[in-house]
């Protein structure tokens, strides 16, 4: 994973994993992609083509492989990853 849109969406991931992991108490974040995606689309400029999805999550190999605009993809993913840390924060404390 190269690109900075690959390693927003790898980031993501990631955060949502670990945030469900157990570790931070007995609340979770809403991990659901779908209905997370959906929030972002509220707030953010559109992409032309949605993020690809595997098993509830970004899937990173296929974003790298389709060569997704980086000028839509990463404000569009960075405030993705904003709003997993603010459901975090509720979350969590």
């Amino acid at each position: 994973m190269s690109s900075r849109a690959g390693q927003l969406a790898a980031f993501a991931n990631a955060l949502l994993t670990e945030y469900n992991s157990g570790h931070y108490g007995k609340g979770q974040v809403d991990d659901r992609i779908a209905n997370l995606l959906m929030r972002v689309d509220e707030q953010a400029d559109p992409i032309d083509r949605p993020l690809p999805v595997v098993d509830d999550r970004i899937d990173v190999a296929a974003l790298e492989r389709e060569n997704v605009a980086e000028p839509q993809a990463v404000p569009y993913l960075a405030l993705l990853v904003s709003q997993v840390y603010e459901d975090a924060e509720r979350a969590f404390g």
